[in-house]
């Protein structure tokens, strides 16, 4: 496994001693941690990245201070190819860098904080992700309710009434609020986990108020 260079510490031929520790970090930077971070993209899968992450967290409790700098890369390699989708793993990382945080080497605590400012950063874009779909649906659940109170309204002054009116509502208040949100505010649905899961807290409140004024109308008019 590539987790298992890790521990390779060997300087390669025309590297002199003293520069053994740059050298090493050197090949972690531009070999393993590309190649480890691709295979956890390849893999796809939480259970293979578990597994890797395990690997290689467990050598950041090495006897070589390299070697706990190069898992330390390794990890942040990690996190700059799959972003968000990695912080599934921290809660089993956290402990491998509150060990790392008093580290004896410099190089090695520094490494480490560095770490955790790439983790933080993915923190925070999810935490504002959360914070924009409250906005958004905020935003669509007035929306909604104002198109059910106004189409339902006009139904029920025009004297409409049946299926096809029902029919009309259902695909108005699905298509335009997301033509609101995509053509008005550029957002991804996508990235807020589809149409439904945008529109689900709102449809059901937005069809009673609908059926009021549809309702509630008509009959004052034409009863």
């Amino acid at each position: 496994p590539l987790a298992d260079q890790l521990p390779n510490t060997k300087p390669v031929a025309g590297e002199k001693p003293e520069d053994a520790y740059d050298a090493y970090i050197s090949r972690v930077r531009d070999t393993l941690a590309p190649a480890a971070s691709q295979l956890m993209a390849t893999a796809g899968n939480d259970a293979m990245w578990k597994m890797l992450n395990q690997f290689v967290m467990l050598k950041s409790r090495s006897d070589f201070a390299c070697v706990r700098h190069g898992a330390l890369l390794v990890l942040q390699a990690c996190y700059e190819k799959l972003g968000e989708e990695y912080l599934i793993l921290l809660p089993e990382t956290i402990p491998y860098l509150a060990e790392l945080l008093e580290d004896d080497d410099s190089r090695v605590e520094r490494a480490t904080h560095e770490t955790i400012r790439l983790i933080e950063s993915y923190l925070a874009f999810v935490r504002d992700l959360e914070w924009r779909k409250d906005e958004l649906r905020s935003v669509v659940f007035w929306l909604i309710a104002a198109f059910s109170l106004s189409i339902g309204s006009i139904l029920g002054v025009l004297g409409l009434r049946g299926l096809p009116c029902l029919i009309v509502y259902f695909v108005g208040v699905v298509v335009a609020p997301s033509m609101y949100w995509s053509n008005f505010l550029g957002i991804d649905e996508q990235d807020f986990g589809g149409k439904m899961e945008i529109l689900n807290d709102s449809i059901g409140s937005g069809a009673a108020m609908f059926m009021l004024s549809w309702v509630g109308f008509y009959t004052m008019l034409h009863t």
